[in-house]
């Protein structure tokens, strides 16, 4: 059922990632060494799970108060919002963006010039990192303070405490650029606008271009669904593109093979091919999906999985090889 995107499966995945690069020692050292205030990670960590421990109920709710539902979809942006900061931040740590690196970029300047420079390059670089994630906090607070107006208890056992330029958010389009073809979803679309959910089922609607140009169009897409599009038999190689894909549904497809362009989808998490039953084999690179933490295809024609995979520690996957019910395993680590 189209609706079960909002929360379930997917909103545990993009919490549990951010929790993850929370206590990255990349985030943190990257604090450190620009003396950024570490205590906003720990406010963000404690709002996360202040938010976890009501999205339980919210997801049993959603179904029946539709303002539950668009609470958990504002949820899930606001989560995803804090990893695209998150993940700004580790590119920044990898690169080696510092005090020292910057300064070759100034390697032709009197001492006062380069000074000058470079503080004023790592002071703004700061501000606008601190600034975007009090904005965040600013809305997971908002969120949280909803729980009494919509009825909302907290789950029990849900704890706290932490265990160049700065890439540019991801931008929504506009929301006439949005393709929903389900009644049960219209208000979910009408919410969330063109950047951030894209569902598209045949005989609803009419599309005057190819699978390939809306890929093309979609760039800034996070979460995709093409699930019952019963005569899809294969994805472009555009599919490469969309960079910022979090969630990639296939199910219910006549998907024969994938592309292996997939493999490139590095911030990629969760990946649904149920009931593809036409389909024989996954990418071999699977594996190079290093942020992946859910591969669904059950009732597929697939045999076997493809190597590597013990290489992603996180990695859940579901699956049945037989006729009969699906089982979920993780992949054994050495």
């Amino acid at each position: 059922m189209p609706l079960e995107l909002v929360g379930g499966a997917l909103l545990s995945v993009f919490l549990d990632v951010a929790f993850q690069k929370l206590a990255s020692p990349q985030i943190l050292d990257f604090f450190h060494a620009r003396k950024l205030d570490e205590k906003l990670l720990n406010k963000l960590e404690t709002k996360l799970h202040s938010i976890h421990s009501l999205a339980d109920d919210a997801e049993g709710k959603q179904f029946t108060d539709p303002h539950v539902r668009n609470w958990l979809l504002e949820v899930k942006d606001a989560v995803l919002d804090a990893e695209d900061l998150l993940d700004d931040i580790q590119m920044l740590s990898k690169r080696g963006v510092d005090a020292d690196s910057e300064s070759q970029t100034f390697s032709g300047c009197t001492c006062k010039v380069l000074d000058f420079f470079k503080s004023s390059r790592i002071s703004s670089l700061n501000k606008e990192i601190e600034s975007r994630m009090e904005q965040i906090l600013d809305g997971l607070e908002f969120l949280s303070s909803q729980k009494g107006a919509l009825g909302l208890k907290k789950a029990s056992g849900v704890g706290s405490g932490l265990s160049s330029e700065l890439p540019q958010k991801s931008q929504t389009t506009s929301l006439e650029e949005v393709f929903v073809m389900h009644d049960l979803i219209h208000d979910l679309a009408n919410y969330v606008g063109g950047g951030i959910y894209f569902m598209w089922e045949v005989g609803a609607f009419l599309l005057n271009m190819s699978i390939h140009e809306l890929f093309s169009k979609f760039k800034l897409l996070r979460m995709l669904s093409l699930c019952f599009v019963l005569n899809l038999e294969e994805l472009p190689d555009s599919v490469g593109n969309l960079e910022h894909l979090r969630s990639l549904d296939l199910s219910n497809t006549a998907i024969k093979k994938l592309t292996e362009k997939i493999c490139s989808l590095t911030l990629l998490q969760i990946l649904k091919l149920n009931f593809c039953r036409d389909l024989e084999e996954l990418p071999s690179n699977l594996y190079l999906l290093t942020n992946l933490y859910r591969l669904e295809f059950i009732e597929t024609k697939v045999r076997k999985v493809p190597p590597h995979l013990e290489k992603l520690k996180n990695l859940k996957v579901i699956m049945n090889f037989s006729v009969g019910h699906g089982r979920e395993f993780s992949i054994q680590h050495s």
